[in-house]
Protein backbone atom coordinates (compact mmCIF):
# COMPACT_ATOMS: atom_id res chain seq x y z
CA UNK A 1 0.00 0.00 0.00
CA UNK A 2 1.21 3.59 -1.18
CA UNK A 3 2.22 6.10 1.72
CA UNK A 4 0.52 9.71 1.43
CA UNK A 5 2.75 11.90 0.38
CA UNK A 6 3.55 14.96 2.93
CA UNK A 7 1.14 18.55 1.75
CA UNK A 8 3.49 20.96 0.16
CA UNK A 9 2.43 24.91 -0.65
CA UNK A 10 2.41 26.62 -3.40
CA UNK A 11 1.81 30.15 -4.47
CA UNK A 12 -0.69 30.40 -1.24
CA UNK A 13 -2.44 27.48 -1.81
CA UNK A 14 -2.32 23.56 -0.25
CA UNK A 15 -3.09 20.88 -2.60
CA UNK A 16 -3.33 17.58 -0.93
CA UNK A 17 -2.82 14.04 -2.82
CA UNK A 18 -4.97 11.62 -1.71
CA UNK A 19 -3.49 8.44 -3.64
CA UNK A 20 -6.35 5.25 -3.73
CA UNK A 21 -5.88 1.96 -4.69
CA UNK A 22 -6.69 2.53 -8.58
CA UNK A 23 -7.21 6.48 -8.80
CA UNK A 24 -6.14 9.53 -7.36
CA UNK A 25 -7.86 12.85 -6.00
CA UNK A 26 -6.41 16.75 -5.72
CA UNK A 27 -8.13 18.72 -3.45
CA UNK A 28 -7.26 22.66 -3.68
CA UNK A 29 -7.72 24.63 -0.37
CA UNK A 30 -7.35 28.66 -0.81
CA UNK A 31 -6.03 30.51 1.78
CA UNK A 32 -7.66 34.05 0.02
CA UNK A 33 -9.61 35.68 2.65
CA UNK A 34 -11.91 38.82 2.41
CA UNK A 35 -11.01 42.30 3.43
CA UNK A 36 -13.43 44.49 5.06
CA UNK A 37 -12.93 48.73 4.26
CA UNK A 38 -14.91 51.81 4.87
CA UNK A 39 -14.39 55.33 4.10
CA UNK A 40 -15.48 57.54 7.16
CA UNK A 41 -16.85 56.69 10.48
CA UNK A 42 -18.65 59.84 10.44
CA UNK A 43 -20.51 61.87 8.25
CA UNK A 44 -21.31 65.46 9.00
CA UNK A 45 -23.41 67.72 6.94
CA UNK A 46 -23.92 71.64 6.60
CA UNK A 47 -26.03 73.60 8.68
CA UNK A 48 -30.02 73.75 6.29
CA UNK A 49 -33.05 75.28 6.95
CA UNK A 50 -36.12 72.92 8.79
CA UNK A 51 -38.27 71.99 6.05
CA UNK A 52 -35.86 72.16 3.00
CA UNK A 53 -33.45 69.55 1.55
CA UNK A 54 -30.23 69.71 3.68
CA UNK A 55 -27.52 68.31 1.05
CA UNK A 56 -25.77 64.48 1.25
CA UNK A 57 -23.24 62.84 1.93
CA UNK A 58 -21.31 59.36 1.05
CA UNK A 59 -19.13 57.03 2.51
CA UNK A 60 -18.09 53.53 1.10
CA UNK A 61 -17.40 49.94 1.92
CA UNK A 62 -14.75 48.03 -0.09
CA UNK A 63 -13.40 44.67 -0.13
CA UNK A 64 -9.79 44.87 -0.28
CA UNK A 65 -9.58 41.03 -0.65
CA UNK A 66 -9.83 38.26 -2.35
CA UNK A 67 -12.80 36.10 -0.92
CA UNK A 68 -16.12 37.11 -0.98
CA UNK A 69 -17.00 39.41 1.72
CA UNK A 70 -20.07 39.63 3.58
CA UNK A 71 -21.46 42.93 5.01
CA UNK A 72 -25.22 43.87 6.54
CA UNK A 73 -25.91 47.22 6.58
CA UNK A 74 -28.12 48.60 9.70
CA UNK A 75 -31.15 51.13 9.43
CA UNK A 76 -30.57 54.46 10.13
CA UNK A 77 -30.60 55.17 14.14
CA UNK A 78 -32.08 59.07 14.55
CA UNK A 79 -34.28 60.09 17.48
CA UNK A 80 -35.39 63.61 15.08
CA UNK A 81 -35.75 61.17 11.96
CA UNK A 82 -33.30 63.72 9.55
CA UNK A 83 -31.54 60.95 7.79
CA UNK A 84 -32.76 59.12 5.43
CA UNK A 85 -30.51 56.64 2.76
CA UNK A 86 -30.81 57.92 -0.63
CA UNK A 87 -32.59 55.47 -3.60
CA UNK A 88 -33.55 52.16 -2.80
CA UNK A 89 -33.48 51.53 1.04
CA UNK A 90 -29.69 50.21 1.66
CA UNK A 91 -30.41 48.51 4.96
CA UNK A 92 -29.71 44.77 4.47
CA UNK A 93 -26.85 41.98 3.51
CA UNK A 94 -24.10 42.47 0.89
CA UNK A 95 -21.75 40.37 -0.72
CA UNK A 96 -18.87 42.15 -2.03
CA UNK A 97 -16.31 40.11 -4.05
CA UNK A 98 -12.53 41.19 -3.80
CA UNK A 99 -11.72 44.28 -5.00
CA UNK A 100 -15.06 46.11 -5.23
CA UNK A 101 -17.19 48.39 -3.40
CA UNK A 102 -20.58 49.98 -2.50
CA UNK A 103 -21.06 53.52 -2.27
CA UNK A 104 -24.24 54.69 0.01
CA UNK A 105 -25.55 57.87 0.08
CA UNK A 106 -27.45 59.84 3.08
CA UNK A 107 -29.74 62.47 2.40
CA UNK A 108 -29.87 64.74 5.72
CA UNK A 109 -33.67 66.60 5.88
CA UNK A 110 -32.91 68.79 9.36
CA UNK A 111 -35.71 69.18 11.80
CA UNK A 112 -34.68 71.73 14.28
CA UNK A 113 -31.86 72.28 16.64
CA UNK A 114 -29.11 69.62 16.38
CA UNK A 115 -29.63 66.39 14.55
CA UNK A 116 -27.34 63.40 15.37
CA UNK A 117 -28.10 59.59 14.04
CA UNK A 118 -25.60 56.40 12.80
CA UNK A 119 -25.80 53.49 10.95
CA UNK A 120 -24.32 50.29 11.89
CA UNK A 121 -22.17 48.60 9.48
CA UNK A 122 -20.86 44.79 10.40
CA UNK A 123 -18.91 42.79 7.94
CA UNK A 124 -19.89 39.21 9.41
CA UNK A 125 -16.84 37.11 7.65
CA UNK A 126 -13.94 39.35 8.22
CA UNK A 127 -12.32 38.09 11.59
CA UNK A 128 -10.37 41.32 12.35
CA UNK A 129 -13.39 43.67 12.10
CA UNK A 130 -16.43 43.48 13.92
CA UNK A 131 -19.22 46.11 13.94
CA UNK A 132 -18.10 49.96 12.39
CA UNK A 133 -20.14 52.86 13.24
CA UNK A 134 -21.11 55.43 11.27
CA UNK A 135 -22.24 58.61 12.94
CA UNK A 136 -24.44 61.21 11.47
CA UNK A 137 -24.59 64.93 12.39
CA UNK A 138 -26.43 68.19 11.10
CA UNK A 139 -27.91 71.24 12.14
CA UNK A 140 -31.73 72.68 11.39
CA UNK A 141 -31.76 76.13 10.88
CA UNK A 142 -34.97 78.50 11.52
CA UNK A 143 -38.53 77.27 12.34
CA UNK A 144 -39.10 79.19 15.08
CA UNK A 145 -42.58 78.81 15.77
CA UNK A 146 -41.41 75.17 15.77
CA UNK A 147 -44.17 74.36 12.91
CA UNK A 148 -41.28 72.20 11.01
CA UNK A 149 -40.74 74.90 8.38
CA UNK A 150 -38.07 77.87 8.13
CA UNK A 151 -39.09 80.68 6.17
CA UNK A 152 -36.93 79.64 3.34
CA UNK A 153 -38.82 76.46 3.16
CA UNK A 154 -41.96 78.21 2.73
CA UNK A 155 -43.20 79.59 6.04
CA UNK A 156 -44.25 83.20 5.28
CA UNK A 157 -44.88 84.14 8.74
CA UNK A 158 -41.94 82.06 11.20
CA UNK A 159 -43.79 83.58 14.42
CA UNK A 160 -47.68 81.83 13.99
CA UNK A 161 -47.19 78.06 13.82
CA UNK A 162 -50.80 77.55 12.07
CA UNK A 163 -49.28 79.41 9.02
CA UNK A 164 -46.94 77.67 6.67
CA UNK A 165 -47.30 76.13 2.99
CA UNK A 166 -49.64 72.96 3.31
CA UNK A 167 -51.61 74.44 6.45
CA UNK A 168 -55.42 74.50 6.55
CA UNK A 169 -57.04 77.69 6.28
CA UNK A 170 -58.87 79.01 8.62
CA UNK A 171 -61.30 81.85 8.80
CA UNK A 172 -59.27 84.57 10.43
CA UNK A 173 -58.30 86.45 7.51
CA UNK A 174 -54.22 85.84 7.01
CA UNK A 175 -52.99 83.65 4.25
CA UNK A 176 -52.54 80.04 6.85
CA UNK A 177 -51.41 78.03 3.56
CA UNK A 178 -48.61 80.75 2.86
CA UNK A 179 -50.10 80.35 -0.97
CA UNK A 180 -49.56 84.52 -1.42
CA UNK A 181 -53.78 84.98 -1.26
CA UNK A 182 -56.16 85.01 1.56
CA UNK A 183 -59.53 83.13 0.36
CA UNK A 184 -62.09 85.23 -0.57
CA UNK A 185 -64.28 84.45 1.89
CA UNK A 186 -61.92 85.51 4.53
CA UNK A 187 -62.31 89.12 3.23
CA UNK A 188 -64.11 92.47 4.77
CA UNK A 189 -65.04 93.88 1.24
CA UNK A 190 -67.95 96.29 3.18
CA UNK A 191 -65.85 96.86 5.73
CA UNK A 192 -68.45 96.18 8.90
CA UNK A 193 -65.80 93.19 10.28
CA UNK A 194 -67.71 90.73 9.56
CA UNK A 195 -66.31 88.09 7.26
CA UNK A 196 -67.86 85.49 4.79
CA UNK A 197 -66.80 82.65 6.74
CA UNK A 198 -67.17 84.24 9.77
CA UNK A 199 -71.39 84.72 8.84
CA UNK A 200 -71.36 88.12 7.00
CA UNK A 201 -74.52 87.10 4.16
CA UNK A 202 -73.59 90.60 2.05
CA UNK A 203 -70.42 91.50 1.76
CA UNK A 204 -71.17 94.27 -0.21
CA UNK A 205 -73.72 95.88 2.35
CA UNK A 206 -72.02 97.10 5.78
CA UNK A 207 -75.48 97.41 7.88
CA UNK A 208 -75.30 93.30 7.26
CA UNK A 209 -73.87 91.35 9.36
CA UNK A 210 -74.71 88.57 12.28
CA UNK A 211 -74.77 91.22 14.89
CA UNK A 212 -76.87 94.14 13.01
CA UNK A 213 -80.30 94.76 14.18
CA UNK A 214 -83.06 93.83 11.56
CA UNK A 215 -84.61 97.00 9.85
CA UNK A 216 -87.82 97.00 8.33
CA UNK A 217 -86.27 96.41 4.90
CA UNK A 218 -87.71 92.94 3.60
CA UNK A 219 -83.30 92.21 3.91
CA UNK A 220 -82.14 89.36 6.03
CA UNK A 221 -79.97 92.12 7.90
CA UNK A 222 -79.08 89.88 11.03
CA UNK A 223 -77.89 87.25 8.45
CA UNK A 224 -80.25 84.37 10.10
CA UNK A 225 -81.53 82.92 7.35
CA UNK A 226 -84.49 84.86 6.42
CA UNK A 227 -86.10 88.59 6.73
CA UNK A 228 -88.43 88.78 10.04
CA UNK A 229 -92.06 87.37 9.63
CA UNK A 230 -92.98 91.18 9.07
CA UNK A 231 -90.71 92.17 6.62
CA UNK A 232 -92.93 90.11 4.09
CA UNK A 233 -95.29 91.15 1.54
CA UNK A 234 -97.82 88.42 1.20
CA UNK A 235 -100.26 90.44 -0.39
CA UNK A 236 -98.40 92.04 -2.77
CA UNK A 237 -99.70 95.12 -2.07
CA UNK A 238 -96.52 96.99 -1.50
CA UNK A 239 -96.63 97.26 1.91
CA UNK A 240 -94.86 94.91 4.91
CA UNK A 241 -96.43 93.98 7.77
CA UNK A 242 -93.65 96.12 9.50
CA UNK A 243 -94.73 99.15 7.49
CA UNK A 244 -97.99 98.97 8.16
CA UNK A 245 -100.28 96.96 6.74
CA UNK A 246 -102.99 95.09 8.90
CA UNK A 247 -103.69 92.49 6.75
CA UNK A 248 -101.07 91.17 4.68
CA UNK A 249 -103.64 88.59 3.30
CA UNK A 250 -105.42 91.41 1.91
CA UNK A 251 -104.20 93.61 -0.86
CA UNK A 252 -107.28 96.35 -0.54
CA UNK A 253 -106.11 96.10 3.32
CA UNK A 254 -103.13 98.70 3.66
CA UNK A 255 -101.92 101.79 5.67
CA UNK A 256 -102.85 104.55 3.58
CA UNK A 257 -105.75 103.11 1.38
CA UNK A 258 -108.86 104.74 0.78
CA UNK A 259 -111.83 103.44 2.98
CA UNK A 260 -114.62 101.65 1.18
CA UNK A 261 -117.88 100.46 2.10
CA UNK A 262 -116.91 97.02 3.16
CA UNK A 263 -117.29 96.87 6.61
CA UNK A 264 -113.14 96.31 6.58
CA UNK A 265 -110.00 98.58 7.86
CA UNK A 266 -108.86 99.12 4.71
CA UNK A 267 -106.30 102.49 5.61
CA UNK A 268 -105.26 100.14 8.74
Amino acid sequence: MSRIPAATSVLASITLSVLTVGCSMDVAVSDAEPAFAISTSSLSFDPAPVGCEGGTADFTVQNTGDAVLHVTVGAISSVSDAFFFVGDDAQGDYDLEGGTEIVFTVLFAPTAGANVGSINVEPTNDPDVSVVTVELEGTGTGDEDGDGLAEECGDCDDADPTTHAGAAEVCDGLDNDCDGAVPDDEQDGDGDAWMVCAGDCDDDDPTVHPEADEACDGVDTDCDGGPDEDETDVDGDGQMVCEGDCDDTDPANFSGNTEICDGADNDC
